[in-house]
């Protein structure tokens, strides 16, 4: 990944979702490439953050998976969702990618995103429709 100034800002490429089979889930497999400025390569970072800090915080006030639930889907509509599937789908793999970077110095840290990542890997699951969860389990 190659970062620009804001001045020569383009996209950032990324593989495509396979077509037909996109759901609201990656497996990040894929790693993105291309460039991205550093005002997105930061808002990227702080929008997943603000995601997993929020479930940290309802974990650790003990609510009920429902209440988590809908505060997931609240909340990925809110910071990682874009105006297409292929920019959300762009934007879910480059965050998710920053952040194992920048968690990625102390074995806390790493711990911390794995869990972190997985409740929001679980709460997207279940988020999924009969078929989605179908179609995510073949993939």
């Amino acid at each position: 990944m190659n970062f620009l100034n804001s001045a020569l800002k383009t996209t950032a490429t990324t593989p495509d979702a396979p077509r037909g089979l996109f759901t609201e889930l990656t497996m990040y497999k894929d790693k993105p490439t291309g460039e991205i400025s550093l005002e997105e390569f930061e808002q990227y970072a702080l929008d997943r953050l603000r995601v997993l800090k929020a479930i940290e915080e309802a974990k650790l006030r003990s609510k009920s998976d429902d209440v988590i639930q809908a505060d997931v889907k609240l909340l990925v509509n809110k910071h990682l969702q874009c105006s297409s599937r292929q920019e959300s789908y762009r934007k879910d793999l480059i965050s998710h990618h920053i952040l194992r970077l920048a968690y990625c110095r102390t074995a806390d840290l790493r711990g911390w995103l794995l869990q972190h990542e997985a409740l929001l890997f679980k709460y997207r699951f279940r988020a999924l429709d009969q078929t989605g969860q179908v179609k995510q389990q073949s993939q």
